[in-house]
């Protein structure tokens, strides 16, 4: 488990990645941990997919490997882990229990208006977190997920119901149990994450265990447990998976610290690239990063006034194009290893995908697989998506 305040991979791992991961507010791509967080985050993200292999190659049924819900407001709720009262507040507020610098909790109707009351669309979610969560959850602790619906966001469809919490669209025939549960519920809500007091004061990070939500009318939780018994993972998809691990190893062995060392420059602008290549559908290159950096420049120096300072723009993205041209191997070969981890996590992704799971899933009406799923290593969360269905839909619905 994960002590909340200092919330670390295991020791071996460099600095800006335990600072990063310090709060659970942001889940990484197992093949972006190596321009997020260097040479250990890319040995991290090879042994997580590697655990994950093994995961679902057994069969395993646990809280190492969940499905992730594409959900709309994130929020924290349960007993406040300093005055013991339920309480509901916004994901936010989670970071200051430890230390009682939270302000935003409510712990009744007259709280939800005073701090959300300026948020129509939040403020009467709140006001029913707080009026029913407490039937589901368990006297103690501290528990975060994400909010499917309130009463009136479900939507009838004549033999089934559904509720759009995000980009996908969830639904059940009424004449499941799935179905009748949506129904009767006033609430809908998918925990992921507990949080328990220490002897400290900290609060320890893990993820729900299976039953550990209880089950209320008034309820529907939508349970993150995902059973890989149920997954496909033929051979030849086993074999694909330990070709792409092999070669990503060779690359991150033969490269060393070298290779982490040249990219760490222009490690935000890889970011921004990557997810740049998802939206357009190309594949990530050197050259194509080199583009990028100058367009992003080109438009900083856009919109200063001063000749001086277009210029300090346009000059700073010409140097980090230099930097690139003189590492081009290790920048080349990175993008093969990111290349390399991404192929091998996406075939852990479609056998998950290939599993029973208790809602139909849609986007735009057109039949879609779960967002995702998150596995956890040595108690550290990673996403597993397959960007290039979900993440691309996810971000072509941000645009619109």
């Amino acid at each position: 488990m994960i002590n909340f305040k200092d919330f670390l991979f295991v020791s071996k791992l460099d600095e800006s990645l335990a600072d990063h991961t310090k709060h659970i507010t942001h889940l990484s791509h197992y093949e972006d941990m190596g321009h997020e967080y260097g040479h250990e985050g890319t040995e991290h993200a090879i042994a997580a997919l590697k655990d994950a292999h093994d995961h679902i190659a057994n069969g395993k049924h646990d809280d190492k490997l969940t499905t992730k819900i594409d959900g709309g407001v994130s929020v924290v709720a349960g007993h406040h882990p300093n005055t013991g009262q339920p309480f509901v507040a916004y994901k936010g507020e989670l970071g200051k229990m430890s230390n009682g610098t939270d302000t935003k909790v409510c712990y009744s109707h007259a709280d939800c208006d005073k701090h959300f009351g300026d948020k129509p669309y939040l403020v009467d979610k709140m006001k029913s977190l707080l009026d029913h969560t407490h039937k589901v959850l368990p006297k103690k602790g501290v528990y975060q997920g994400d909010v499917l619906f309130g009463e009136h966001d479900k939507k009838d469809e004549g033999n089934k119901v559904s509720f759009t919490p995000n980009t996908i669209t969830y639904s059940a025939k009424k004449s499941t149990n799935e179905g009748k549960k949506i129904g009767k519920a006033k609430l809908g809500i998918s925990f992921h994450t507990a949080y328990d007091k220490q002897s400290d004061g900290s609060l320890q990070a893990r993820p729900v265990k299976q039953g550990e939500i209880g089950s209320h009318d008034d309820v529907y939780h939508l349970s993150t447990s995902n059973d890989t018994s149920k997954a496909n993972l033929p051979e030849s998809e086993k074999t694909e998976f330990h070709n792409h691990i092999a070669a990503a190893e060779a690359i991150h062995n033969h490269g060393g610290h070298a290779m982490y060392d040249a990219i760490k420059p222009t490690s935000d602008h890889i970011s921004t690239y990557i997810n740049q290549t998802v939206r357009d559908g190309t594949s990530p290159s050197t050259e194509g990063l080199k583009a990028h950096i100058s367009e992003k420049h080109q438009k900083l120096a856009d919109k200063v006034k001063t000749e001086k300072s277009k210029q300090s723009k346009i000059k700073t993205g010409e140097e980090l194009n230099n930097h690139i041209d003189n590492n081009q191997e290790h920048f080349d070969n990175y993008f093969k290893m990111h290349h390399h981890i991404q192929e091998a996590k996406n075939t852990l992704v479609h056998a998950l995908n290939n599993a029973d799971h208790p809602l139909e899933h849609t986007i735009d009406g057109k039949s879609t697989h779960p967002e995702g799923y998150v596995s956890y290593h040595e108690g550290v969360p990673g996403k597993l998506v397959d960007r290039q269905e979900f993440a691309k839909a996810n971000f072509a619905k941000a645009r619109t």
